[in-house]
């Protein structure tokens, strides 16, 4: 019986190639460069070309968010994480660039929430839920930033109404998880691409704004602490794009004009 050969490189479709190689090529095929995919992911230049080069593994939260920014189709999901942490061999994954589906453009439809699945029944908060519920219902309450200390429970609560208040929004309700970006600077790359508004080269502010307009939208901002100094976007946001609404998780405020908060304690 022939041993597998050790370390990352595979052979596979007469070609010799790796978990790096298999990120490079699929950066290419979206046109972007490492820098542009660094921003988009929170990372720096470096570490995308360790990636690229087999010299470092992504964390788990890196490899979701690289999942996101290179198109990874929602079925090939769990298998591309598991790739990338080394779980499972690269040739699992699509060994063509031509397997990439070019980014949607800002007419392409976008499929309604991507709200996280709850794990189990919510229980409790009744209070928190009707007041939170309440807020994102009114029409004058545009950017609610919901505070607590971390592990009490923001996150799972803000998700939790969003899902209720689904039908508001005609299933426009948009969650992201902004714990891994390291910079502000992430945050725009972070929501244009989303919604498919990456072209090199492009003003993403004008390209999200002129997306957003017009559309009733709750994006779920979710660990919002770390990127306080960013949040002047989400004001130039909220100006331009008069039907949109922003539901923040953060243990600090924002403030920001028109700001409503919701402080959570302690459950009992």
């Amino acid at each position: 019986m022939t041993k597998r050969p050790t370390g990352y490189k595979i052979r596979h479709m007469f070609s010799e190639y790796s978990f790096g190689e298999w990120i490079r090529r699929r950066r290419k095929a979206l046109d972007l460069t490492q820098e542009q995919l660094a921003n988009l992911v929170g990372c720096s230049h470096s570490a995308v070309r360790k990636f690229e080069s087999d010299e470092r593994r992504p964390s788990i939260q890196v490899a979701e968010l690289l999942a996101q920014h290179l198109n990874i189709d929602e079925s090939q999901r769990t298998r591309f994480l598991q790739v990338a942490r080394g779980v499972m061999s690269v040739d699992k994954m699509p060994a063509s660039s031509s397997d990439v589906e070019p980014a949607p453009t800002p007419q392409t439809f976008i499929a309604p929430t991507n709200l996280p699945a709850a794990a189990t029944p919510f229980i409790g908060r009744e209070q928190d839920i009707a007041t939170l519920a309440k807020l994102i219902r009114d029409p004058h309450c545009r950017l609610i930033t919901l505070l607590g200390q971390g592990g009490i429970g923001k996150t799972r609560l803000s998700v939790h109404v969003a899902a209720q208040c689904l039908d508001e929004f005609e299933g426009r309700v948009y969650f992201f998880h902004l714990a891994p970006l390291t910079t502000p600077d992430a945050i725009l790359p972070t929501l244009a691409s989303f919604f498919g508004l990456t072209a090199p080269n492009t003003d993403l502010k004008s390209r999200l704004i002129g997306y957003l307009r017009g559309k009733h939208v709750l994006l779920a901002l979710d660990n919002f602490e770390h990127l306080i100094q960013g949040a002047d976007l989400l004001g130039e946001l909220l100006t331009q794009a008069p039907q949109l609404k922003l539901l923040v998780t953060s243990r600090e405020r924002l403030n920001l004009q028109g700001e409503w908060t919701l402080e959570l304690s302690e459950s009992v």
